[in-house]
């Protein structure tokens, strides 16, 4: 394992996967790490140059859902590694265990990563501990670490603080921390030692915060910039990370034919990438109300996913828009249980809210809402205050209280920051109008939905109302 012939397959095998050719990357490391003992170990003690192969070796089987020889191999260099090789082992064993659903055992390795960062030096202990937070997804403990560790290696390990600031934009973000998480991106981006996969996933984030509040074209131009970023030299995985958010922001713009049209060069590109290209595409059919491509799409992305409840979130759609409410209840009651940001679990109950009522759990909707309106504040991002408004306009409907919903619609169409939305609030708004007798104001509610520039089954609905009144 330890000679020329490995310097020169790790060289090439890393200029491959960069580019997305995992198989062929896979060829060339294999037999470099097919010596095993009859207890499956190394005979040797890795060195750091066979050490990063190995890692890149096992990322690949990880990448080809091959878990089990994933598995082998890292349980394999455990047995000789250094506790700074074991690190890597056990944090990238624990990812394996994700992508397999197995969370206690994830969070056992991540344990182990721990304990074998203890004779490390300290900027790497927290190093370490904000990694294994952010991987439980403990972002408030992530973003404490981090924090910490820029104050530490300000004064001792200069070189680390840009990847302390990196992780605290990350981990401010998910605790909603938005202001802080742009002040982190932005300190990273202009890091003189900032790598380009570091100042690609900032302007992401970036694109992110801003489209909070409805700046989808500023968004769109801080994805172009990292895209500028990309091309100059981060990996095959960062590339469709951002083609994949591109497409997601422009689905939200409603250029929903523009949005698939990318993820199928995507995924043309990068087979590895059929998962998140599925959930995507069940998004698109759901918008449009092709219910079976639906179903087809979410079919075909059962494991589990980078973006973490993103295929159960599309579920409760469907199943929504299908009618089938008691399932929708006991997949939001799965996320809910598993939520640990408070963003995500703020957004999650304004769902339920509805979806409880329409089960027939009228006092749990109500006590439901009453919470979630007192934690309610305008200094939330306009996406979460216009979801709190449609919580509350879909409540007054079902409880037939149609000017209270009509109220609230309006407070929707005005903190909407999606196109994509508007044809289902100005639809929404007419049906509540018709329902008091008040044809013109409906009409016009149902004319606005049927002129939004936007691909979407609510733009047919509208027009489905307009033709049949």
């Amino acid at each position: 394992m330890e000679n020329h012939t490995l310097t020169a397959a790790y060289a090439a095998a890393a200029r491959l996967s960069h580019a997305g050719k995992l198989e062929e990357a896979l060829v060339l490391l294999e037999p470099h790490f097919s010596a095993l003992d009859a207890n499956a170990n190394f005979n040797v003690k890795p060195s750091e140059e066979s050490h990063s192969a190995l890692l890149l070796l096992a990322s690949l089987y990880l990448d080809l859902e091959r878990l089990s020889a994933s598995e082998k191999l890292l349980s394999a260099a455990l047995s000789t590694a250094t506790p700074a090789q074991a690190v890597d082992l056990h944090l990238l064993r624990g990812n394996l265990y994700d992508a397999r659903g197995h969370v206690r055992k994830a969070a056992t390795e991540r344990v182990a990563a721990l304990q074998a960062a203890q004779s490390l030096d300290e900027p790497t202990r927290l190093l370490v501990q904000v990694l294994c937070s952010q991987a439980n997804n403990d972002f408030d403990a992530a973003y404490k670490l981090a924090l910490e560790g820029i104050a530490v290696g300000s004064t001792t390990h200069p070189h680390q603080v840009v990847r302390f600031q990196y992780l605290a934009a990350f981990a401010a973000y998910n605790i909603g921390r938005y202001e802080d998480a742009l002040l982190w991106v932005t300190k990273t981006i202009v890091h003189p030692q900032a790598t380009r996969s570091q100042q690609t996933d900032c302007l992401r984030l970036k694109s992110l915060c801003v489209s909070l509040e409805g700046r989808h074209d500023e968004g769109l131009e801080h994805l172009k910039a990292a895209t500028y970023i990309a091309r100059t030299g981060v990996s095959w995985e960062y590339a469709t990370h951002l083609a994949l958010d591109t497409a997601r922001r422009l689905l939200l713009l409603g250029r929903l034919t523009d949005a698939d049209e990318l993820a199928a060069e995507v995924l043309a590109r990068f087979p590895a990438t059929t998962r998140e290209v599925s959930l995507l595409r069940a998004n698109i059919a759901l918008t449009r109300g092709e219910l079976r491509k639906a179903h087809t799409a979410l079919d075909t992305a059962t494991r589990p996913s980078k973006r973490p409840g993103s295929r159960e979130l599309l579920i409760v759609a469907l199943a929504r828009e299908e009618g089938r409410y008691p399932e929708a209840l006991s997949e939001l009651e799965n996320l809910i249980q598993h939520a640990t940001c408070a963003p995500l679990l703020y957004q999650l109950r304004l769902q339920r809210s509805p979806v409880l009522w329409q089960c027939g759990q009228t006092s749990e909707a109500e006590q439901e809402q009453a919470e979630l309106t007192s934690q309610f504040t305008e200094s939330l991002p306009r996406e979460i205050q216009a979801a709190f408004y449609r919580m509350e306009a879909k409540l007054a409907y079902l409880r037939e209280d149609w000017a209270a919903g009509i109220v609230k619609w309006k407070q929707v169409l005005r903190l909407e920051p999606h196109p994509i939305n508007q044809p289902d609030n100005w639809t929404l708004l007419g049906d509540g109008y018709a329902q008091l007798g008040e044809s013109a104001a409906a009409h016009f509610a149902w004319d606005r939905a049927a002129a939004q520039p936007v691909e979407s089954i609510w733009v047919r609905r509208a027009k489905e109302r307009l033709e049949a009144s």
